[in-house]
């Protein structure tokens, strides 16, 4: 019932904006969409070591011209703050 209110807030909030409606989510895809980043919020997203030289919107930009892109978490959950504290070892590593 949460989510139904949740979604019809969004359309009334669309509304107002005057985004057309074809770029508004359906209940289905709305319902995906919390889904998805529910499931993925306080969970480390394991990142690459070495030069980081591109940000994050930049590695989106690249991988959207080219071949198929592997799918990447949603801002919200690139954004909460979780997975950025380093890890303990028992052992320096050379």
């Amino acid at each position: 019932m949460a989510i139904v209110s949740s979604w019809l807030l969004y359309r009334r909030d669309c509304d107002a904006l005057t985004i057309p409606k074809k770029e508004q989510l359906d209940l289905l895809s709305f319902k995906i969409y919390v889904a998805s980043c529910l499931s993925a919020q306080n969970k480390d997203v394991m990142k690459k070591r070495g030069r980081l030289f591109l940000s994050v919107e930049a590695e989106l930009e690249k991988k959207k011209r080219g071949g198929p892109a592997a799918p990447t978490p949603h801002v919200e959950v690139r954004h909460d703050n979780v997975g950025h504290w380093p890890e303990v070892a028992p052992q320096r590593q050379r």
